[in-house]
């Protein structure tokens, strides 16, 4: 195998970092290769080794549908059997995150989500002014992680062509025509809820079960779904619906997105 090859290999398997290479191509092939050219080579090796060793995920819906459906009322905190995630006053969009991470990884335990969000980082280093989605800790957060309309702002952003999570848009109704169907959405979908009808996003949801019994006779009943900061786990759309006009004295609209992969690559 030639030389060079023998160094690309062993920074792909992380035998050897860039600057170990450099010093070991340039000690055996000084004699035939200036310093310039060299140095090009090792930036090409460890630029294409890098690239080899990121992840690249898929979504199942199911895996991310019963993490939702199973931690919808598991306490935050660092003990035994708690979330380990940080509780935010308006919670639905870490909450459902959670569940996206945990359909790229199929785990179903918060511990375990937690344990792999670095993973999930790739949007730390976009610029300031996008919308970034990621969680580290507390003080290291994305915007659409931390809150519903960010994430919305973030599922139409974010291009297949750029690092992070990518959305797929399914469906969307209006007060006056709820033409979501059930048979066209699966476990897993992302729920974007404007209870004005504004175009202003304040709620996420997941869809958790969808009901195919024979005497269900509104199709809105057969969409499950769970979140956090209320509505928690359980309910059919219809009920958001009858509760948020009970509330806000106002009819809610939804935009349904489907999350698709999440890659570490990207523009």
């Amino acid at each position: 195998m030639p030389f060079i090859l023998v160094i690309f290999d062993a920074i792909s398997a992380r035998h050897i970092n860039c600057s170990t290479a450099l010093r070991i191509y340039a000690g055996g092939c000084m004699k035939t290769r200036n310093l310039m050219q060299t140095v090009l080579v090792l930036a090409f090796l460890c630029s294409a080794a890098s690239a080899a060793t990121l992840k690249h995920f898929y979504y199942s819906g199911s895996t991310a549908a019963a993490y939702v459906h199973n931690n919808a009322y598991v306490t935050y905190g660092s003990g035994s059997g708690q979330n380990p995630f940080f509780n935010f006053s308006n919670n639905c969009a870490n909450f459902i995150s959670q569940g996206i991470i945990a359909g790229m990884i199929l785990k179903t335990t918060p511990a375990d989500v937690f344990a792999r969000r670095a993973d999930f980082a790739a949007d730390q280093s976009a610029p300031a002014y996008t919308p970034r989605w990621y969680f580290l800790d507390i003080n290291h957060r994305g915007p659409a992680w931390s809150g519903a309309n960010d994430m919305y702002v973030y599922a139409n952003y974010n291009r297949s062509s750029y690092k992070g999570l990518h959305f797929q848009f399914i469906g969307s109704d209006t007060p006056s025509r709820r033409s979501l169907s059930p048979f066209s959405l699966l476990p897993g979908d992302v729920i974007f809820c404007s209870w004005h009808n504004n175009g202003i996003i304040d709620h996420v949801l997941m869809v958790w079960k969808i009901d195919y019994s024979l005497f269900v006779w509104n199709p809105y009943n057969r969409i499950h779904i769970a979140s956090q900061s209320n509505p928690h786990d359980d309910w059919t759309l219809q009920q958001v619906i009858d509760e948020n006009y009970r509330q806000q004295k106002s009819w809610a609209s939804f935009l349904v997105y489907r999350p698709i992969d999440y890659n570490q690559a990207g523009l």
